[in-house]
């Protein structure tokens, strides 16, 4: 072969590796995918199979990045999901959909990054698994995952989040919260407006909420350190503790234990199973199927009105001011083993006559009398005791 003919052979063959190699790096699917789209008013985005991050931004622009969540070394690059943003715009509202390309398995996860002006008054988050992040933004937000971890916090705007089964963690919202997990914890620092939370079976916790709350668990306990106005609480089987109340209070569990702190209004307190000790009330409507009551009537706490305790089983001790007008009545049903007794003066207690089953009776009108206060126990002693300020 010619020394031509051999420099053609060689240059085919280079040429064909270079095609090769081009191909080959052709084929590897993209790491990242970014871009921004102009802001409008309202935001909707929506990711194929990953997580998102929402921020504030002090731009003019909505800027996105698709980006890896993990930096492990370990996978290789022919890993990463190749995914398409459609950006685009219809009437006042501005679209971001992330759609992952062809087939990956066992592929890195992937997080959606958006940040946003104040310009945007509305963000809806969707994604069909991962967890959503959203910080330090003033828009209002929507965001449903169908089973990944949430985290808000520095929000200003109402939000609304949903999870199939995950954690919900909220720091400071600025208007009205709703939260739902299908199973898993609720936890919120502050939030300025109403809260509605629920829960299949985790636990929920408030640190400061200053209008009304709705919390309902499945099964799980519930601890609030203060609620403005009015509270309402429901669980399948937890415990409940609960702080300082601004309004009335409606509070039950089916199977745990109940302590309110102290409450402003009127309160509703009901457990199946359980000890139930009330603090700083003005009037309550309480009863325990299986379990004690401690309650201490205040004279200054809110509105005076009847109030009614009441167990099946189980004892009922009451604290009342020396000065309190009140008008008391009272009964154990079963008196043989069971009794009355009273540190407070003026209460007249009739006395065991008739046999181990008999009832034992209780009245008195205190400092003139006033609202009426029915104590009843089914079978258990019930205390009166003189309320030290």
């Amino acid at each position: 072969m010619t020394l031509l003919s051999r420099l053609s052979v060689r240059g085919t063959s280079l040429a064909l590796l270079c095609l090769a190699a081009v191909a080959t790096l052709a084929e590897q699917p993209a790491n990242k995918s970014e871009g921004a789209v102009s802001a409008t008013s309202a935001l909707h985005v929506k990711i194929d199979g990953g997580s998102i991050r929402l921020e504030g931004s002090g731009g003019d622009q909505i800027s996105y990045l698709v980006r890896h969540s993990g930096s492990s070394k370990a996978h290789r690059r022919d890993t990463a999901p190749l995914y398409k943003v459609a950006a685009y715009t219809r009437g006042n509202t501005s679209w971001l959909v992330a759609t992952r390309q062809g087939n990956h398995s066992n592929i890195r996860p992937v997080e959606f990054l958006v940040r946003v002006p104040r310009e945007v008054e509305s963000v809806a988050l969707e994604t069909s698994g991962g967890d959503v992040s959203v910080q330090g933004v003033t828009s209002r937000i929507q965001v449903i995952t169908s089973g990944g971890h949430l985290h808000i916090d520095d929000v200003r705007g109402a939000v609304s989040a949903e999870t199939g089964g995950e954690n919900i963690d909220v720091g400071a919202i600025g208007s009205d919260g709703h939260f739902r997990t299908g199973g898993g914890r609720i936890s919120v620092d502050s939030i300025k407006g109403n809260l509605d939370a629920f829960t299949g079976g985790g636990s929920i916790s408030l640190g400061t909420g200053m209008r009304n709350a709705v919390l309902q668990s499945g099964a799980g306990d519930v601890s609030v350190t203060f609620c403005g106005g009015e509270l309402i609480v429901q669980s399948g089987g937890g415990n409940l503790v609960l702080g300082d109340v601004g309004g009335p209070a409606d509070i039950r569990t089916e199977g745990g234990n109940l302590h309110l702190h102290s409450a402003k209004g009127f309160v509703r307190a009901h457990t199946g199973a359980g000890n139930i000790e009330l603090d700083e009330i003005p009037a309550a409507d309480a009863w325990a199927d299986v379990g004690s009551i401690l309650a201490k009537f205040t004279a200054s706490a809110g509105p005076r009105r009847n109030s009614s305790l009441q167990t099946s089983i189980g004892d009922i001790t009451v604290f009342l001011p020396a000065d309190l007008p009140i008008t008391v009545h009272a009964k154990v049903d079963l008196g043989g083993g069971q009794k009355i007794t009273s540190e407070l003066p003026g209460m007249h207690i009739s006395p065991h006559q008739d046999g181990q089953d008999s009832p034992v009776f209780a009245e008195a009108k205190l400092n003139g009398g006033g609202p009426v206060l029915e104590v009843h126990a089914g079978n258990g002693n019930i205390f009166f005791k003189k309320l030290e300020h």
